[in-house]
C-alpha cells in the first residue's frame, strides 16, 4: 500500500498489518467507504476472482480487519465488481455491479456494521423510477437520506 503526502507530494510505501492473516491482494473494481480513521472495502477483483467480502482498514494503526456476518448462512448479496457503495449512519449502501457473468445488476443491499448483517432493499412494486441494472457507475449520498446514482454502463452493444 502507497501513501500520498499531499503537502510534499511524495509517496512513501506503508508497512500493514493484520491480526487474522486477513490482508487483501490485488484488488480492483472494488469500492472503499470512510468513517473516520476506518475505511471499508467492499467487493471487486481479488486476485482474479470476483468477490463480496468486507474488509477494514485503520488508518492510523495501518491495521487490516475481514468483517464477516454474524450469520455466515444468511442471504447475501453475490460477488460482484463495478458497483457503487456508500455508509451513512454505520451502514454500507451496495448498489448494482456485475456479476461472474458480466450481466449488469439493479439489487440494493445494506450491510449494518454494528449488527454485521445484509439487507437486502427491494422497491416497492409500484416504483417504476428504481435505476436499472448498471456497472461503472458512481453515487453519493444527499441531504443524509438519498441514494444518488450516475451514470454507469447499462449495456455494451
Amino acid at each position: 500500500m502507497y501513501r500520498l503526502d499531499l503537502q510534499t507530494l511524495n509517496w512513501d510505501q506503508v508497512g500493514t498489518r493484520s491480526d487474522n492473516d486477513c490482508v487483501p491482494q490485488q484488488i480492483d473494481e472494488h469500492t472503499v467507504a470512510q468513517d473516520g480513521n476506518l475505511c471499508y472495502i467492499f467487493g471487486g477483483f481479488e486476485n482474479g476472482c470476483r468477490s463480496n467480502k468486507i474488509y477494514s482498514f485503520d488508518l492510523e494503526t495501518l491495521k487490516w480487519n475481514l468483517i464477516k456476518p454474524t450469520d455466515a448462512k444468511a442471504k447475501s448479496p453475490m460477488a460482484r465488481a463495478g458497483h457503487s457503495m456508500n455508509m451513512i449512519n454505520n451502514c454500507l449502501y451496495i448498489f448494482g455491479g456485475k456479476n461472474d457473468d458480466n450481466q449488469k445488476m439493479k439489487d440494493l443491499w445494506k450491510f449494518d456494521l454494528q449488527t454485521s448483517t445484509w439487507t437486502e432493499l427491494k422497491p416497492s412494486a409500484s416504483n417504476d423510477d428504481f435505476p436499472k441494472e448498471r456497472a461503472g457507475h458512481s453515487s453519493v449520498i444527499f441531504q443524509n437520506s438519498y441514494l444518488c446514482i450516475f451514470g454507469g454502463i447499462l449495456e455494451v452493444t
